[in-house]
């Protein structure tokens, strides 16, 4: 049981400092949502690694800690299943469990022997969180009808992620896995050039946004100093200079392009382990929804097409640096690629730097932190001293900071050159900060899609927490804490408007998250019964997705 407790730690401090923050926090509204999102990203990773780390002086402690906030977690959970009973949640849960322990009975698998008791209410506390995700059809409202697929859905989706890895050896099923693989390629490549709602108003609003500047480029003009862009710096300039009839058959390739690039990506690190039919159907399924029909007006699936802002054109590049740190958890035993996987991530992240100052902050969360773990890791000790493994780090660390600065500089140069004039920085940023002022601010509805941000959230917590402690191999931390701060970085988009549709139109990225931590828990140890709730704790998301 102990061991249990220690691992439901981390999310019991997530849920302690979002608790903490709420209750003694001297601030409202907006301000107060804001505090509580920057002492999320702040003072709870400081927590965990005080939680995980190895400090035998103050070990009791620290295990006496853990075993508190893993007990605050089960508490927690608990109360929501009885503060808000969900009749949908409890049949998902059950069927969520059932499929579990097939497996492991299939499997002949121990981990079941486990605490098993906390199996159900785990997956239970989980659903009621994940349902609301579905904010346009509460859970009162369903019937048999709705209640059956969601049961069957549930059941795909535990299947799908507990079922176990499987290898194709035979020529024939190679073929027809690669067959699958191209027709679900060419449907998503359809999916990313649709077209049907690219002249509504909404859409013409929306677009003239991001037209409007790149026109003005093309025409002469120079962004940070006589065109205002809202969306960002190298994005309007790939626009205006993309060889298009006009700017809005750019802003259209351009984005189906992205599109694509990030909807592949989501398929594969679905359809990575066992593959076969029935795991590409779900995946390709599960791309569909969560790339292109959930985010926008999900009512209508109105898609990214037609708010290209809520879609790759924003996000591109949290999915590229993900890529990143996938691969580099893939080659970690391969040292020739290390130093081609640290420029590649360097220069990936200073492109997503330069693409918008929103993309800046998303790119330097994910990308800066790992990045300093991966340097670490595969810098040659030389010897015994740390001072030296420190030195040996230190030009690979002020890396990022010197091509950044080198662009800068070159940008300050050619604007003097050029005009006469310093670009005006500010002009990079003052779009974000007038959002993070609370223009356009709508308050966080707590019985919304917020409380499926934070089941993931909490989860993946929860696997950086495992990671420290050891229980992950050290290659996992780097791309754990990335995909951590992916969801962290991105959930600002909600906490600016906290619109209930801002919830969803970060659904790809948050299945990619997701996704990522699965995959490092899938390898680490697949039959642990802390993979097995690590596990369990993503299918009611994956499933309402």
């Amino acid at each position: 049981m102990s061991e249990v407790l220690e691992a439901l730690a981390p999310a019991g401090l997530a849920l302690a400092v979002l608790a903490a923050c709420v209750t003694l926090m001297r601030s409202s509204g907006e301000q107060l949502e804001w505090n509580t999102y920057l002492a999320l990203g702040t003072v709870l990773p400081a927590g965990v690694l005080l939680i995980a780390a190895p400090l035998p002086r103050w070990q009791r402690a620290r295990r006496l800690a853990a075993l508190a906030l893993g007990a605050a977690f089960a508490v927690a959970s608990t109360v929501l299943i009885f503060g808000q009973p969900s009749l949908p949640a409890a049949c998902f849960a059950l069927v969520t469990v059932g499929v579990v322990a097939w497996h492991a009975r299939r499997n002949a698998q121990d981990y079941w022997r486990t605490p098993a008791v906390l199996f159900v209410p785990v997956a239970f506390a989980a659903w009621i969180a994940a349902q609301r995700f579905l904010w346009w059809t509460p859970p009162a409202a369903w019937g048999w009808r709705s209640l059956t697929g969601g049961a069957v859905v549930a059941g795909l989706t535990a299947h799908q992620i507990f079922a176990r890895h499987s290898t194709v050896n035979s020529i024939g099923r190679r073929a027809v896995v690669l067959a699958a693989d191209a027709f679900a390629v060419a449907l998503l490549l359809l999916a990313s050039v649709r077209a049907d709602r690219l002249f509504t108003p909404n859409a013409l609003h929306h677009w003239s946004f991001i037209a409007g500047p790149a026109q003005l480029v093309r025409e002469g003009g120079w962004l940070l100093w006589d065109v205002p862009s809202q969306y960002g710096f190298l994005s309007t300039l790939a626009i205006a200079a993309l060889p298009a009839r006009d700017v809005w058959q750019a802003i259209y390739l351009l984005d189906s392009a992205l599109l694509f690039l990030s909807a592949a990506f989501v398929y594969l690190l679905l359809r990575t382990s066992s593959p076969g039919p029935l795991r590409q159907a779900f995946a390709l399924l599960a791309t569909l929804a969560a790339v292109f029909l959930v985010p926008g007006e999900v009512v209508t699936r109105s898609g990214p097409q037609e708010y290209p802002s809520i879609g790759a054109l924003r996000f591109f590049w949290c999915y590229a640096m993900l890529a990143v740190l996938v691969w580099a958890h893939r080659d970690d035993t391969v040292p020739s690629h290390h130093r081609r996987i640290l420029i590649t991530g360097c220069a990936v992240w200073l492109a997503g730097t330069l693409w918008s100052f929103e993309s800046a902050v998303y790119c330097a969360a994910i990308w800066l932190p790992a990045y300093a773990l991966l340097v670490w890791r595969w810098t040659p000790r030389g010897g015994a001293r740390t001072s030296r493994r420190i030195r040996a780090c230190a030009a690979w660390w002020l890396l990022p900071a010197a091509l950044l600065g080198a662009i800068v500089i070159g940008l300050h140069l050619t604007y003097v050159a050029t005009l006469g004039n310093a670009p005006d920085w500010w002009a990079f940023a003052e779009y974000s900060a007038s959002y993070a002022a609370g223009f356009a601010a709508l308050p966080v509805q707590s019985g919304g899609p917020v409380g499926a941000i934070v089941l993931v959230f909490c989860a993946l917590t929860a696997v950086v927490g495992c990671g420290l402690r050891g229980a992950l191999p050290p290659a996992a931390l780097a791309p754990a804490v990335g995909a951590w701060a992916t969801v962290w970085a991105t959930a600002s988009y909600f906490v600016g408007r906290s619109a209930d549709s801002s919830a969803t139109n970060i659904t790809s990225l948050l299945c990619v998250a997701a996704l990522v931590a699965l995959s490092l828990v899938r390898r680490a140890d697949a039959a642990s019964a802390p993979a097995m709730r690590a596990r369990l704790r993503r299918v009611p998301f994956l499933s309402v997705v």
